[in-house]
């Protein structure tokens, strides 16, 4: 199943231009059998995100949260015992008391760490080994920098490579959309069948995750 773990909308992500129903119709258009909103701090409402499913049959739809950390860096988190929003800014001790008591229930992956810089400073390195995953890839990863034609690969590809081998870390990709163009453009492929948060966390935690890419959509976008 192909799923977009990272994708925020005007619902709730003031930085975004994608309304969340436009966002399900390309997700749907362009293959995916699954979307995880990822707002800045905020969670959907369940019954929010129920009228929301309602319209888009064929979709699994649900719900994370991107929160930021005063260290510098952005964690994405997938699960349904995450509170519905987050401070504005948090200290990683912070997340990781947050996430103490439901930590087999949440799936937790670093976004775009070496977008800005390719340090591995102690700061990252204290986060990176309190998450679950990390993103391999996204829209925003390869628009700093990227190689190929069909298949494009970021320039920073080694030092995320590097990040996963060192602290076992799950590879995930996927686009971290803020506009139309990008839906669907990445994926993360996930092998057996998901059909609720609590199977994705699971599936993910599990490994086995494969990259999907839409490189006409991506030529698009990159060009």
């Amino acid at each position: 199943m192909l799923f977009d773990l990272h994708l925020h909308t005007t619902r709730y992500s003031g930085c975004s231009a994608l309304s969340p129903r436009r966002a399900c119709e390309l997700a749907l258009e362009r293959g995916l059998h699954g979307l995880v909103i990822t707002e800045h701090r905020i969670r959907w409402p369940e019954a929010e995100l129920a009228t929301l499913r309602e319209a888009s049959p064929g979709l699994l739809l649900l719900s994370g949260m991107e929160v930021t950390l005063v260290e510098g860096h952005d964690v994405v988190l997938l699960g349904d015992a995450l509170p519905e929003r987050s401070p504005r800014f948090m200290r990683t001790r912070d997340l990781e008391g947050m996430l103490a008591p439901v930590r087999e229930q949440v799936f937790a992956f670093v976004a775009h760490p070496f977008r800005y810089t390719d340090a591995r400073d102690k700061r990252l390195e204290r986060i990176l080994a309190l998450v679950d995953g990390i993103e391999m890839s996204s829209v925003n990863i390869l628009r700093a920098g990227f190689s190929g034609k069909d298949t494009y690969v970021s320039s920073a590809a080694a030092l995320y490579e590097q990040a996963r081998r060192d602290f076992g870390l799950v590879p995930v990709w996927a686009t971290d959309a803020h506009s139309e163009e990008t839906v669907g453009a990445l994926a993360t492929q996930i092998p057996g069948r998901v059909e609720s948060m609590a199977d994705l966390v699971a599936a993910l935690k599990s490994g086995g995750t494969q990259e999907h890419q839409n490189s006409k959509l991506l030529r698009r976008i990159l060009s």
